[in-house]
């Protein structure tokens, strides 16, 4: 017989996974510097989150910076972005995850315990859709989510303090916010610095 193993199309360090609850089984792809994210999943809040994820490894102070390019419109509330999480297998995971949605305001979303709420906090009251940028740092325990038209000129949104262990997954999520479909976010100029 023929055993037949999956390549990824993705660039060492970066692997992907749906996370938590997916009602349609994600993928992700990276070609000529840009990544293509499908992912289904109710959301990235609440108790537990439901997304593909795209990420690597990161230890001790850490950023990542993104270009959402575009995001297919499944709910005015899909959403892609930049995300550190400290656990891929547990949907209810503390994370920090700073994101451009379809067709409302950008945010900074944090859950601070495993299985705990979590704690949005929007930039303002304008509506922003993509293309965007957004950027997330990790210092010490504090994570800071960035908001940017141009990747050069950068409007804080909010810093939110989350205990987490030295060594985390920080990557680029999509979710459909509509479980039963995908949606596709095209995502560019990712510098990650673990």
């Amino acid at each position: 017989y023929i055993k037949l193993t999956p390549v990824s199309s993705l660039p060492s360090p970066w692997v992907n996974q749906d996370i938590g609850s997916v009602g349609v089984a994600g993928s992700s792809s990276y070609s000529g510097g840009t990544f293509t994210i499908n992912g289904s999943g109710t959301d990235i809040s609440g108790t537990a989150d439901s997304c593909q994820y795209v990420y690597q490894t990161a230890t001790g102070d850490c950023s990542i910076i993104a270009k959402v390019e575009s995001l297919v419109q499944t709910d005015y509330n899909a959403k892609a972005g930049v995300m550190m999480r400290q656990s891929v297998t547990d949907a209810g995971s503390p994370c920090a995850l700073m994101y451009i949605p379809k067709l409302n305001k950008t945010a900074l979303t944090t859950r601070s315990t495993s299985g705990g709420a979590s704690t949005t906090v929007p930039l303002g009251t304008t509506l922003v859709h993509p293309p965007a940028w957004v950027k997330l740092t990790r210092v010490g325990d504090v994570f800071t989510g960035y908001y940017s038209t141009d990747g050069v000129n950068w409007t804080q949104v909010a810093s939110q303090t989350i205990v987490m262990p030295s060594t985390i997954y920080m990557g680029l999520p999509a979710t459909a916010h509509a479980n039963t479909v995908l949606t596709t976010a095209v995502v560019s100029n990712v510098t990650a610095v673990p």
